[in-house]
């Protein structure tokens, strides 16, 4: 049978054999912070550099699985970059019934930020949406540069640091793509939210795909760059779309925004735009923004 960390009401980790290995190895188990379909994360003490850091496991049933979390890790363990989560180490247990990997510590996510907004009715002006939209951008991109399609982009998928940035995490569903490829002939779960059509293509009830890009990462990227902009549907809100008609749902406020992101969700995976003209639309939505405001300094200290 495999050993699982036992968690009391508080989400405090009790003694157990697991929780003794990881001390082995220089980890104190804190206090669970999250689960989901294949792991758990637990918020840990890196004794070694004093430092608080978070930890996935998994329990394996399968070679499958085992597999599944050492790809995981190996993708995020190939990118550097600030706006992707960093990884510190992969530790097997000793039977292999189990595995985890230790990573930087993340204070919240995007969609727990975009909520305490929406309660507390404190909207994100433009330049926070512009900001976070394009560390989001910059992440994916060096994703991208790797060759990996992360298949799960989405809100509880981008991370606020310690450090201040937004950054991607989750790789549990990504594909690495082999050298020469531009296509996965299978592709990740998704959540319903952010999923491309053709990852939904069964739900859509559209014919069979054959082929999955990078574009798929695009499309979810569009649906998380619709809700920094959202105000007046709730969160949980689903918008399942078998064609780009949803103008009505988006912000005024935003018309060249909301064009870059009607570009990014096309229902055709060839007819999105590209990775590299979202960020020159972003650059320039930043770059114009920049140059209102001190404008608008420039005529208060003026008048």
């Amino acid at each position: 049978m495999s050993i699982q960390i036992e968690i009391n009401s508080e989400g405090e980790a009790q003694n157990s054999q697991i929780v003794g290995y990881l001390l082995e190895r220089g980890y104190k188990i804190i206090k669970q912070i999250g689960k989901g379909y294949y792991g758990v994360v637990y918020k840990a003490l890196h004794i070694k550099d004093n430092t608080i850091v978070a930890i996935k496991g998994m329990v394996f049933n399968s070679q499958n699985e085992r597999q599944k979390l050492m790809n995981e890790f190996q993708c995020l363990k190939s990118i550097d970059h600030p706006n992707v989560i960093k990884v510190l180490e992969y530790i097997a247990y000793p039977d292999n019934s189990c595995g985890f990997y230790s990573m930087e510590f993340c204070q919240s996510d995007l969609a727990e930020v975009l909520e305490k907004h929406r309660k507390q009715k404190t909207w994100l002006n433009q330049e926070d949406i512009y900001f976070i939209a394009n560390q989001i951008l910059q992440g994916l991109k060096a994703i991208h540069q790797k060759n990996i399609i992360h298949f799960n982009i989405s809100c509880e998928n981008v991370l606020l640091g310690q450090d201040g940035q937004y950054k991607i995490g989750d790789f549990g569903e990504c594909k690495r793509l082999n050298q020469g490829e531009n296509s996965s002939k299978t592709h990740g779960e998704c959540s319903r939210k952010y999923g491309s059509p053709e990852q939904l293509h069964k739900l859509l009830q559209v014919k069979d795909i054959q082929h999955y890009t990078q574009s798929s990462d695009i499309y979810s990227l569009g649906i998380v760059y619709y809700y920094l902009t959202n105000r007046t549907l709730d969160y949980e809100h689903v918008p399942i779309f078998k064609k780009v008609e949803f103008h009505s749902f988006l912000n005024p406020e935003y018309s060249q925004f909301n064009t870059l992101i009607s570009q990014m969700i096309q229902f055709r995976q060839e007819d999105r735009v590209k990775l590299h003209s979202v960020e020159n639309t972003l650059s320039y939505l930043i770059q114009n923004n920049n140059q209102n405001s001190l404008k608008q300094i420039y005529q208060n200290v003026s008048s």
